[in-house]
């Protein structure tokens, strides 16, 4: 016997489902591995500092950097926003980055701020189309993703 259309939209529903789920847990670990790569980096610019980081999804500012005595010194956000030729910065993912900036620029403290961005084409887009320097100059914008793939060389050039 046929399975009738709504067993058949049911199972269709449920693997959509799941699919969502994975790739929330996708977005997530990629927002973690970012995170961890940035850490890794700032601790070369910040090498008395002590970095912490607790992962995609906690409330609050994303990695956060102490001194020996404790008293924080340095903030910084993580946005894994994809930008490139085709795809550029729309709306929501616009009003994100403004949220996350507001969020750096209110944090009370004289510290060293950043918003950490997966690309420097990305790190280029949010330069363009945000006034960085007349409405948060106090954050830098690092660019801290993998680098662009390098067109393989076709054998027959």
């Amino acid at each position: 016997m046929a399975k009738s259309l709504i067993d058949i939209y049911t199972d269709e529903l449920q693997f959509l489902i799941k699919l969502k789920e994975s790739i929330g847990i996708l977005n997530n670990r990629i927002h973690d591995k970012l995170a961890l790569i940035a850490i890794e980096k700032l601790k070369l610019r910040h090498p008395k500092l002590r970095f912490e980081y607790h992962g995609a999804g906690a409330g609050g500012i994303d990695i956060q950097g102490f001194a020996k005595d404790g008293t924080r010194m340095l903030i910084a956000e993580v946005k894994t926003t994809h930008t490139s030729e085709a795809v550029g910065l729309r709306g929501p993912q616009k009003a994100a980055i403004e949220r996350d900036l507001r969020r750096l620029s209110v944090e009370p403290g004289d510290l060293t701020r950043y918003l950490i961005v997966n690309s420097e084409h990305t790190k280029n887009v949010v330069e363009k189309r945000i006034k960085l320097q007349e409405e948060y100059p106090q954050v830098t914008v690092i660019a801290m993703g993998l680098p662009l793939p390098v067109p393989e060389a076709n054998e027959n050039e």
